[in-house]
């Protein structure tokens, strides 16, 4: 099992390769005859879940996740996950619910989420908060990293620094960065070209 991710204090869920997502209570204690619940398509987990491409995060005030592509997030009052339908600017299926495939998620002090897609570009994605229970996804600005692939990532708040790990780099994002004013492409005027022995061959 992989995929590990506590929420709420105590509670521990876990994807498997074969059945599907689980979740073991351990707010009684650490012991073997822990509550065990387990959550597959019957209960709104894609069926094609497996260790590598779930993505568990605590976002929004509950449980969301990432799984075989679906953006979904976890309804307890219903004990099922449903599609995560509360994001602008990001693709969706025909439920209306957000897909995505990513690597690693982080989420900010101000309630944004931010996450390391599975593709190149764009390399980040940022879900910031726009109204209640509204989220918009946004690419942070910067200049485009062409052709590194991120593999993990860490979000550093205080110093306003994204660090990006991939391509046997470690990268750093500042967050504060802003566009400058573009600057004229420099002009070069040939006047006299010569060989090496002084001989003129074009200008004055």
């Amino acid at each position: 099992m992989t995929a590990l991710h506590e929420y709420p204090a105590g509670v521990v869920w876990a994807a498997h390769h074969t059945t599907g997502l689980w979740r073991v209570d351990f707010r009684g204690g650490v012991r073997p005859d822990a509550p065990v619940k387990n959550y597959r398509s019957a209960e709104g987990v894609p069926s094609a879940l497996n260790q590598y491409n779930a993505v568990l995060l605590s976002w929004a005030g509950g449980l969301g996740g990432v799984m075989a592509g679906k953006f979904v997030r976890y309804d307890e009052p219903a004990v099922r996950f449903v599609p995560e339908n509360r994001i602008e600017g990001v693709p969706t299926d025909n439920t209306g619910g957000a897909t995505a495939w990513i690597i690693d998620s982080r989420t900010g002090a101000d309630g944004s989420l931010w996450l390391l897609p599975r593709t190149l570009d764009p390399l980040i994605t940022r879900v910031v908060p726009v109204g209640p229970q509204r989220w918009r996804a946004e690419t942070p600005p910067g200049p485009a990293l062409r052709h590194y692939f991120g593999t993990a990532f860490r979000l550093d708040e205080p110093n306003q620094t994204l660090w990006i790990a991939g391509n046997g780099l470690l990268l750093s994002r500042d967050l504060a960065w802003q566009p400058g004013a573009e600057t004229a492409a420099p002009v070069a005027v040939i006047r006299r070209i010569e060989e090496a022995g002084g001989k003129l061959i074009s200008g004055d």
